[in-house]
């Protein structure tokens, strides 16, 4: 087990957030900064950090500040251009709080701005907005990881949803919305013309991908995101799904990474939840586990879930298909990578393997189909 994997003993769920979180934010900020002169960064929650590093690399903050920071080095020695690199924290704890101001004075650097905020979320959104706009030009990515579902309503996230050029990435703890969806406000939530009688008479991962849907529908439609996509985390040692976490865009590029980060981070999730398994039997049985967790736990749960995404993401392209025009590989690939646990290389499998299928606009040297090259697909029909 190494170090980062230790300091998340018992807390897995946030180590694959994390390893999601760090993979596409140093992805991000590498790519922006060759447009952007400012990237602003935005972490609407802490708490609880339960923190092991003592440099505090297995929080949110921490991650946030080493990747920008470490990006702007890599633009500054491979592009000769000096990105700003700007944070903002929110913490409501005062004593968290002072201990994140303490570390911020310590972290400030040139091209690193940095400011922290004592407070609610809710009642600090006019802050956040301000400090975004403050300066021209710079693109900003907001991460929204509340406990609760309150501070996530998509009419409390309006103005800092309309903030361009920007993205989002939003925590909806679905296992929190399954037991309270059916007493709480619905309507507060999704907004007030959100069609929420869809969630009725649901359970379950029915449910939760309902949910899901309704949520990133508003999303979309609030922020102007032409890509919206959620990755699956679940519960450490338990078979069930924990929260999804909601991606918004307005770039294509943009999607293409983070369901690379989600990928490597699904890879990641596997044995610590195996590992986590392990854990609770030794603790309840108290003997030792013979043979290494990988090895006992196998992953048939994760399979499940990705053979039910596979097969609606599967199903979207054919219908899409069947219409009889060709069809944008673009638009297959946005619908296809709409739901979790599928990538890119499942739709271009699904193509492969089908002897119908036929690719145009492709340059004499191209194989396949690729994003933004204007190619097409046709489902050639039986004959």
């Amino acid at each position: 087990m190494t170090n980062s994997e230790e300091w998340y003993r018992g807390r897995e769920q946030t180590l694959v957030k994390h390893s999601l979180l760090k993979d596409y934010l140093g992805a991000l900020a590498n790519i922006v900064g060759q447009k952007y002169s400012s990237i602003t960064y935005v972490d609407c929650f802490f708490g609880p950090w339960k923190a092991a590093s003592e440099r505090y690399e297995d929080t949110s903050f921490g991650i946030a500040i080493a990747e920008l920071n470490k990006a702007r080095q890599q633009l500054k020695a491979q592009f000769n251009r000096d990105v700003e690199m700007r944070c903002f924290f929110i913490e409501k704890n005062l004593r968290a709080y002072d201990e994140l101001a303490q570390f911020i004075d310590r972290t400030r650097a040139p091209g690193l701005e940095l400011e922290a905020k004592n407070g609610r979320f809710e009642n600090l959104i006019p802050e956040v907005s301000k400090f975004v706009q403050d300066k021209k030009g710079t693109f900003s990515f907001l991460f929204i990881d509340p406990r609760g579902w309150k501070p996530i309503a998509i009419n409390t996230l309006k103005p800092l949803l309309q903030l361009r050029p920007g993205e989002v990435l939003i925590n909806l703890m679905t296992s929190h919305l399954r037991r309270f969806i059916k007493t709480q406000n619905q309507t507060e939530l999704f907004g007030s013309n959100a069609p929420i009688d869809r969630l009725n008479n649901l359970n379950g991962t029915d449910l939760d991908d309902e949910m899901v849907a309704l949520y990133s529908s508003e999303l979309s439609k609030e922020g102007g995101f032409q890509y919206v996509c959620a990755a699956i985390i679940l519960k450490p040692s338990i078979d069930i799904p924990n929260y999804r976490l909601i991606y918004a865009t307005r770039n294509q590029l943009g999607l293409a990474k983070f369901k690379e980060a989600e990928k490597r981070s699904m890879i990641r999730m596997q044995p610590a939840r195996a590992e986590a398994k392990l854990r609770k039997d030794e603790e309840r049985t108290g003997q030792s586990g013979l043979f290494p967790a990988n090895e006992i736990y196998n992953s048939s749960y994760y399979q499940q879930l990705r053979d039910r995404y596979l097969s609606r993401s599967r199903s979207r392209v054919w219908n899409l298909l069947s219409a009889g025009p060709p069809v944008s590989y673009d638009d297959l690939w946005k619908a296809a990578l709409a739901d979790p646990l599928v990538f890119e290389s499942d739709l271009k499998e699904w193509l492969r393997s089908n002897p119908r299928v036929r690719f145009s606009n492709l340059e004499p040297n191209e194989r396949s189909p690729k994003v933004g090259c204007g190619h097409l697909v046709t489902l050639w029909a039986t004959e």
